[in-house]
């Protein structure tokens, strides 16, 4: 787990494989400034390698959230980690079943990166409210204008 501020939200991000460094500093540096704890999940156990080396632990993977074996308590979901990770991630059908049992449960969930039209109208997952996808801002401005939509 990343380091965990006190007051703030739990958001628990995923990456994937060859994730976006950069993108993820970005994203780890403004939930930072706004006391946002972040707890890492993945697809496995393994340790999850960056497209440049940078590597991360997953504190939580999608088949533990999915069994119920391991619960915790976060304010929202958020894929994050550039291209190439969100396109791992939803290569996974484990994926869509966890936020679609998150969507139900009223959790938001956050795609910090913009999306190709077809994914976007083509998955039911996007036609709730409480899914915000990145579009036409900078990573920093996504996370702070999420953020303030939580509860």
């Amino acid at each position: 787990m990343l380091k965990n501020q006190e007051k703030g939200k739990q958001l628990l991000m995923f990456l994937a494989t060859n994730y976006d460094e950069t993108a993820f500093d970005l994203v780890v540096s403004t939930l930072k400034h706004t006391q946002t704890a972040v707890l890492i999940g993945g697809l496995t156990t393994a340790v999850i390698q960056g497209g440049y080396g940078q590597k991360q632990k997953p504190d939580y993977t999608i088949s533990n959230l999915l069994k119920g074996t391991i619960t915790v308590a976060f304010d929202a979901v958020l894929l994050a980690g550039g291209v190439q990770s969100i396109n791992h991630l939803f290569a996974d059908p484990r994926l869509h079943d966890l936020l679609t049992g998150y969507i139900a449960q009223g959790k938001r969930v956050g795609i910090c990166q913009p999306l190709p039209y077809k994914l976007i109208t083509s998955s039911p997952l996007f036609q709730t409210k409480q899914v915000k996808v990145q579009n036409g801002e900078s990573h920093r401005q996504f996370i702070t204008r999420f953020l303030e939509a939580l509860p």
